[in-house]
């Protein structure tokens, strides 16, 4: 069957329980070539590694010397000594990068010298064989070498690449198209998988409903797109029966079922995000979300209800935006760590949720409340305050210089909205009012008393008062109508 250039990969990492904080500067370098896998692949491995509390020292394009050099420089030298883990991303110009081919030598050296050393090596877009026996355009890219190149420099290269090549205990697979995500030729010693990062841009496979079985070990789950316009289409026709235990990023872009798997226990879980999911609940059973801070599932349009929230006791983020089947906002008061909410574009929500002290970012842009409580007043750290396009929103009654954090209102687009609260007293933080699209017809002077504003948003037929002259940083905006009619 033949391979795909898809830029998929699943990597199987060393186990990370062994780090630690001893001598070490960091856990593990990645040495990578400069063909834009460090750009988008290392990036986002870096980012996952670094999510689970794992140091990370990524190869720096400023630390490279002209090709011609034969030695490291000392930054490079010491970021592969000072790791537990190297993990060599060897993508299909590799071998064309000659400081790169030193660098692998030197992290080969490092394996041989040092006693529990590592090196991971990662199979991106190109098949192990390949490299191991320097054909394709590795092959192409030593015959260069061998016209420029010392000959003991380039077999001290070819050696290190078939050594990285041959190393079996951590095992990274290219995935083959079509394929199915149970293969047993892609795993070996499925209980030692820690991580899984599958880059699934345009991707359609089918996954066993068992695929994850065994990998007892497995922390780090990413199936995502870097291309917004291609997400994953992995086929979950078949159901998906088992999640592992162990958990502690759970991130799945367009999951195509209901709920996620009821034997799943999500007592280690810190991280949830399922965007543009088709999911309609979490689960159906309350489950133990002690170790859950944060929850993303913007743009999953049948999210039904999330009742799951009120028992994540330690969440600080929560982004729903654009869940436009969710009616009912469940009880958080009680969520003292929570400090960011987003409910952007949930039409469904009537209510104001009665939110915690701590918040300090609440957007409800776009949903159907029509009335603010009077106990908002008591957020002192509310930062961001979003009710844009809230189009059922009648009355603005806030006394907003109560609110001593405050930052950012934005009312812009509540049509309904006909007059704004003076302001008696001096508010000291407010920066930016977005008052366009309503229907407020005239400001009062006291607007003034607002000395930190820098931008006021006003539709063109809203004339700021007079008294706002005084304000030296101030910058209006005058924004058309017709921005908000087909908003």
């Amino acid at each position: 069957m033949a391979r795909t250039s898809v830029k998929t990969t699943v990597t199987e990492q060393a186990r990370l329980s062994p780090f630690s904080r001893g001598s070490s500067h960091h856990d593990v370098f990645i040495s990578s070539s400069c063909d834009g896998t460090r750009d988008t692949f290392v990036s986002h491995l870096s980012a996952a590694l670094k999510r689970v509390n794992i140091t990370v020292m990524e190869e720096d394009d400023k630390n490279k010397v002209p090709e011609t050099r034969q030695y490291l420089p000392k930054k490079t030298r010491l970021g592969i000594e000072r790791s537990k883990i190297c993990i060599v991303v060897l993508s299909e110009d590799f071998a064309s990068s000659k400081h790169s081919l030193t660098t692998l030598a030197e992290i080969i050296e490092w394996r041989h010298s040092k006693t529990g050393a590592t090196v991971v090596p990662v199979f991106y877009g190109v098949d192990r064989s390949l490299v191991e026996q320097q054909i394709g355009k590795y092959g192409e890219a030593f015959s260069k070498h061998e016209a420029s190149e010392p000959k003991d420099r380039v077999t001290e290269w070819r050696n290190a690449l078939t050594e990285a090549a041959s190393i079996k205990e951590v095992y990274t697979a290219v995935f083959t198209a079509p394929y199915t995500l149970h293969d047993e030729e892609m795993y070996t010693e499925r209980e030692d998988i820690e991580s899984i990062l599958l880059e699934a841009s345009g991707l359609s496979f089918v996954v066993d409903p068992g695929a994850f079985q065994d990998m007892c070990n497995l922390r780090l789950l990413k199936i995502y797109s870097s291309d917004p316009e291609r997400r994953p289409g992995l086929d979950l026709s078949m159901g998906l029966l088992y999640l592992p235990y162990e958990l502690r990023l759970l991130h799945w872009e367009n999951y195509a079922l209901r709920t996620l798997p009821e034997e799943f226990d999500p007592d280690n879980l810190v991280e949830l995000n399922m965007p543009y999911s088709q999911l309609e609940e979490l689960w159906e059973e309350s489950k133990n979300l002690n170790s859950l801070k944060t929850i993303n599932l913007h743009h999953s349009e049948k999210l039904v209800h999330i009742q799951e929230l009120k028992d994540a006791h330690y969440l600080q983020l929560v982004d729903l935006q654009g869940c436009t089947s969710l009616q009912i906002f469940p009880v958080i008061e009680h969520l003292n760590h929570l400090q960011v909410l987003n409910i952007c574009g949930c039409i469904g929500i009537k209510m104001f949720p009665e939110v915690p002290q701590n918040i300090k970012e609440l957007s409800l842009k776009g949903t159907s409340i029509s009335e603010i409580p009077a106990s908002i007043e008591s957020l002192s750290k509310l930062v961001k305050l979003d009710l844009g396009n809230c189009k059922e929103l009648l009355n603005f009654l806030v006394k907003i210089y109560n609110m001593e954090s405050l930052q950012m209102l934005n009312l812009s687009g509540c049509k309904k909205l006909k007059s704004f609260p003076e302001i008696p007293n001096r508010v000291e933080n407010l920066q930016y009012l977005g008052l366009s699209g309503t229907a407020i017809e005239e400001l009062h002077t006291s607007l003034s008393n607002m000395v930190c504003l820098k931008v006021l948003e006003v539709s063109k037929n809203l004339k700021p008062p007079f008294s706002l002259k005084d304000l030296k940083d101030l910058k209006v905006v005058e924004i058309d109508e017709e921005i908000h009619k087909t908003s």
